[in-house]
């Protein structure tokens, strides 16, 4: 593999090329975002600078204004990433997980805060019908998974999630590692949830 990297880069082949030729461009080491050399942005403004896109970086405590080709080699390690259609936009990494936002301007406390409320917000529910989305990755069970509401946007949770698992913050959730028989979703005392068989919780 390393010959045929070296081969690769030899022949000077055009990045499109690389995939037809047998030689596959590997991606650099990501640093991650520098989140407060960059200005942040949002629903509510400020618009970024030509060239600059809004982009939600993992990590970073709000979305910053940076180049689409920067984000994605300073989150994925290669300048051409997955760039999915929200706003503020998000990236997605091939391959491998997207290296997290330095330099965070919130505590590790005010982080937690932040997600409770997220969590609170995108879990209020009035009747089960609104229940519907379980997030992935909050349990070491399957049904221990949180629960939110079946359209709520739930993508602050999880970067603010990330941020908190992160080496700086240490924030990993802690739960019982079983999976109770459920019957899909309910809403109990306002907030999502599974609706448990035989009254397990």
């Amino acid at each position: 593999m390393k010959n045929l990297a070296l081969g690769c880069a030899r022949l000077g082949l055009p990045l499109t090329l690389l995939a037809v030729s047998g030689c596959a461009a590997q991606p650099a080491p990501a640093a991650g975002v520098a989140c407060g050399e960059h200005p942040s942005c949002g629903l509510d403004g400020p618009a970024c600078s030509e060239g600059r896109e809004c982009i939600s970086i993992v990590g970073c405590p709000a979305a910053v204004c940076i180049s689409t080709v920067q984000a994605c080699l300073e989150t994925c390690g290669v300048s051409s990433c997955a760039v999915l259609e929200s706003f503020p936009a998000q990236l997605a990494c091939e391959d491998r997980a997207p290296a997290p936002g330095r330099g965070l301007d919130v505590s590790c406390e005010e982080l937690e805060q932040e997600r409770n409320a997220e969590l609170a917000s995108i879990q209020s529910c009035s009747v089960d019908a609104d229940c519907g989305q379980e997030l992935h990755g909050t349990s070491c069970g399957c049904t221990r998974n949180w629960v939110a509401r079946a359209d709520a946007n739930t993508s602050r949770f999880s970067e603010v999630q990330a941020a908190l698992s992160s080496e700086e913050c240490g924030g990993g959730l802690v739960s019982t590692c079983d999976c109770p028989e459920a019957d899909g979703f309910a809403c109990r005392q306002g907030r999502c949830t599974w609706n448990y068989i035989n009254g397990q919780e």
